[in-house]
C-alpha cells in the first residue's frame, strides 16, 4: 500500500509571491534615510551657489539669480541638474510624459494644474505598470511641501525600458527615482546611450532605403512623362505630382522627426 501522503485538495495552492519591483529614488526623502543626504561635491556645489546668488542680485541680473536658486534647490534635495543634452537623452528614451504642475495657493496650500492641449498627458491618468510605495511617498512629499514647479513620469510604455520620476524647479531639471517591473537590475546609462545610437542607425538606413525607393519611383515617373504617348501625357503628369508629393512628405515628416531626436543621438554617438 502507498504511504506518500497524498495532496489535501481542499488547501488552496499556494500562489507565488509577485516578484519587487526595483527602485532607486536618487532624492533625499524620508524613505531614503540610509543613504548619505549629500556628497562634497554637493556641499562645494551649494557653498558655491549660496556665494553667487547674492552676487548676481547685486548686479541686476535678475533671471540669472532665478537660475541659480533653481540649481540651488535641487543641489539641496542630493541632486545635481540634469544637462541639455541628457535632457534631450531621457526624452528621446522615454517620450512619453505624465506631468503635473504644482501651484501655491493664497491658503499656503498647494494644488496641481494638469496639462491641456497638445503636450504632456495628464499626471493622474500614468496606469503603465504600479509606481512603488517609495515613490508614491516621493510624490506626495513634493506636492505637500511646493518644492518643485512640476514633476512627470516619462516612459516608454514598453516593458524593457524603466521608468523615470522627473522634476523641475525653475530652469533646472533632475531625475529623482527609476523603477522597474521586476527584480532585475536597471538599464544603465552607458545601456541607454548605447541603445539609443543603435536605433539612430536603424534610423538612418530606413532613410537611406525610403530615399532611394522614393528617387527611383521619381526617375520611373519622369521617363514615365516623357516616353508615354501624347494622349496619357495627363496620366504620367498625375503619376508625376503624386511621387513628389509622397517624397516632399516624407522629407518633412523626417526633418520634424530629426528636430527633436538628432541632440540625444549626437550625445549618444559621443
Amino acid at each position: 500500500m502507498n504511504t506518500a501522503a497524498a495532496p489535501n485538495l481542499r488547501q488552496p495552492a499556494k500562489k507565488e509571491a509577485a516578484p519587487m519591483a526595483t527602485c532607486e529614488v536618487y532624492a533625499t526623502d524620508a524613505t531614503n534615510r540610509k543613504e548619505p543626504s549629500s556628497s562634497p561635491e554637493h556641499e562645494i556645489a551649494i557653498l558655491g551657489l549660496e556665494a553667487q546668488i547674492p552676487a548676481a542680485k547685486q548686479a541686476g541680473l535678475t533671471v540669472q539669480a532665478e537660475r541659480l536658486e533653481s540649481e540651488l534647490a535641487m543641489r539641496r534635495l542630493g541632486l545635481a541638474p540634469l544637462s541639455a543634452e541628457e535632457i534631450q537623452l531621457w526624452r528621446a528614451w522615454l517620450p512619453t510624459a505624465y506631468r503635473v504642475e504644482y501651484l501655491r495657493c493664497e491658503c499656503g496650500r498647494t494644488r496641481q494644474k494638469a496639462p491641456f492641449g497638445w503636450g504632456p498627458r495628464p499626471f493622474a491618468d500614468y496606469n503603465f505598470d504600479r509606481v512603488p510605495k517609495r515613490v508614491l511617498d516621493l510624490i506626495a512629499r513634493m506636492c505637500n511641501e511646493c518644492k518643485l514647479d512640476w514633476a512627470e513620469i516619462r516612459t516608454s510604455e514598453r516593458a524593457a525600458q524603466d521608468p523615470g520620476l522627473f522634476g523641475g524647479k525653475g530652469n533646472a531639471v533632475a531625475l529623482f527615482a527609476r523603477w522597474g517591473g521586476s527584480d532585475e537590475r536597471l538599464i544603465s546609462f552607458e545601456e541607454i546611450r548605447r541603445g539609443l545610437a543603435a536605433r539612430g542607425r536603424a534610423l538612418t538606413w530606413s532613410r537611406v532605403a525610403s530615399g532611394g525607393v522614393l528617387v527611383a519611383a521619381f526617375f520611373a515617373a519622369i521617363g514615365l512623362a516623357m516616353w508615354a504617348p501624347p494622349e496619357s501625357n495627363l496620366r504620367a503628369a498625375i503619376w508625376l505630382w503624386a511621387v513628389s508629393a509622397v517624397g516632399l512628405a516624407t522629407a518633412a515628416a523626417g526633418i520634424w522627426k530629426r528636430s527633436r531626436v538628432r541632440r540625444a543621438f549626437a550625445y549618444a554617438f559621443r
